[in-house]
């Protein structure tokens, strides 16, 4: 094996006589070499006995280089790469052989767990064995983009989510995960108290969760920057006055470093809070407390959707039930108005009518009064019409408006009415089909409904035009674009409307 001993340094010495030109771009070449703000080694291959390179050894190193180690260049000149980054990937040696029998350069990136530090870096060969490597350390760069990542997917999954405490675990896990931490998650502080509350929080394997109250006067005096509404940051528990004679409380529940981020609330009050610990002295940089205040942000804000959403349940729920008594009114009011009228079939089909808007509107209700999905309208007002596996009902998902939504109620319950009295569920074995599609147009994407009888008796034309016929007639919203064909099978109907027109 090759000696790790350097037998000179990496810099070119200064030559004399007349030599002066060349030893002037020498020593520019060198100040150079010191100023680059990238670290820079120049190193040469270690090989064993039958070739292989196996290390390198180091034979000059820049300031910034250097800086890696408190002890200077001294520290690391004529050692082993793999004795000053214990670690150091085995690729990286195998890479940087090939570029020198090559004699060419390569580049590459690499972690380095022993300094927590990305790099990446290009390797020049040089003459021989030796070689240049350029390193940019990319740490923070990498970081940025992880928690970047880590925010999209927190909004992603925050919006799939209606209970706070899953808000605060999923929060808890990718704070943890991301800043590779042992412990994070969310709690109460009560200031007055002087408790912190812990209701949700992520652990690393072998570390023991901490949910439930805890006083913050057990570990120190920590209390001030959080009443100030200002993050409670400790880099290291064993050298912060603040915690001086509760050390061991907190190395006992693995927390050697830990940021307090207090969110929302009043002095004096109680206040929301996120935290992480880890088990070593940890310097919290300015973009991981930037990342635990944008956590907070969306998680405070994803509670606040969750709590209107809940209110907004509660108000939709005293409206329907408003609404169920109007309409409950109405029809007792038109039984009374209409007891002692002859036609008692129109008095019961103006009953059911009132029926399937109730029907739609609780569908609506479903959906805060957004919209109503189709298949959903059709199977609830064919519910109360058909027994079940008599109807068949399919198509792609499409979300109807308000308005679109009580007229194909209607409909729809107008058509299972008539089904019911005259067509194939007045038989025993008779069926019906519901069905539709989406059809490009050049005004824009159409649904086509069909509505199709089977198994019943032969169709027939209605013999006047009531109340019925003509809400069939004008179709899914009172537009026409209806298509009616009575066949020996039973009655067919072929429904059209843009999509546009559907959502109002």
């Amino acid at each position: 094996m090759a000696s790790h001993e350097a037998s000179s340094p990496g810099r070119i010495p200064a030559g004399g006589g007349g030599e002066a030109d060349h030893d002037v771009r020498l020593r520019h070449a060198n100040r150079l070499f010191e100023g680059l703000a990238e670290g820079m080694l120049v190193a040469q291959l270690i090989r064993d006995a039958d070739g292989p390179a196996v290390d390198w050894l180091i034979l000059d190193v820049n300031a910034a280089f250097a800086s890696l180690d408190p002890r200077g260049p001294s520290a690391m000149i004529g050692r082993t790469i793999r004795t000053i980054i214990p670690g150091f990937e085995t690729t990286l040696i195998d890479e940087t052989a090939e570029m020198v029998a090559q004699r060419t350069s390569t580049a590459f990136t690499c972690h380095v767990a022993t300094l927590g530090r990305d790099f990446e870096g290009r390797a020049i060969h040089l003459e021989d064995d030796r070689f240049a490597v350029l390193l940019l350390d990319v740490t923070e760069r990498i970081r940025e983009l992880r928690q970047q990542e880590a925010l999209l997917l927190l909004g992603d999954q925050l919006r799939e989510q209606d209970e706070v405490v899953d808000m605060a675990a999923t929060a808890a896990r990718i704070m943890g995960e991301t800043l590779g931490v042992v412990r994070a998650g969310f709690g109460h502080i009560d200031l007055l108290e002087g408790t912190i509350d812990i209701q949700a929080d992520w652990t690393a394997h072998g570390v023991a969760s901490l949910t439930g109250r805890h006083h913050y006067a057990d570990y120190g005096d920590l209390l001030d920057h959080l009443a100030r509404s200002e993050p409670l940051v400790v880099e290291d528990v064993r050298r912060d006055p603040r915690m001086a004679g509760k050390v061991e409380a907190s190395l006992a529940i693995d927390v050697q470093a830990l940021v307090n981020l207090p969110v929302g609330g009043e002095h004096g009050g109680a206040v929301a809070a996120v935290f992480v610990h880890d088990r070593r002295a940890r310097r919290w940089t300015d973009s991981e407390l930037i990342f635990l205040r944008k956590i907070a942000d969306r998680v405070e804000a994803g509670v606040a959707r969750a709590q209107a959403e809940a209110r907004q349940r509660v108000l939709n729920l005293e409206l329907s039930h408003r609404m169920k008594n109007t309409l409950t009114m109405v029809q007792a009011v038109a039984t009374q108005t209409l007891r002692r009228a002859s036609d008692r079939p129109a008095v019961e089909a103006f009953e059911r009518r009132l029926g399937a808007l109730a029907t739609a509107h609780d569908v609506l209700l479903g959906r805060n009064w957004a919209s109503a999905d189709l298949a959903t309208v059709a199977r609830d007002v064919l519910a109360v019409l058909a027994a079940p596996g008599r109807c068949r009902i399919e198509g792609p998902p499409v979300a109807l408006g308000p308005r679109a939504a009580l007229s194909t109620s209607l409909l729809v319950h107008e058509l299972g009415t008539n089904a019911v009295k005259y067509g194939a569920l007045s038989v025993e074995h008779g069926g019906l089909i519901v069905r539709w599609r989406i059809d490009p147009t050049g005004a824009g994407d159409q649904l086509v409904l069909e509505w199709r009888e089977e198994g019943g008796p032969p169709a027939a034309p209605p013999t006047r035009l009531g109340f019925g016929s003509r809400l069939i007639e004008r179709g899914l919203i009172g537009g026409g674009g209806v298509e009616s064909h009575y066949l020996p099978t039973g009655f067919a109907t072929t429904m059209c409307a843009l999509l546009t027109d559907l959502r109002l």
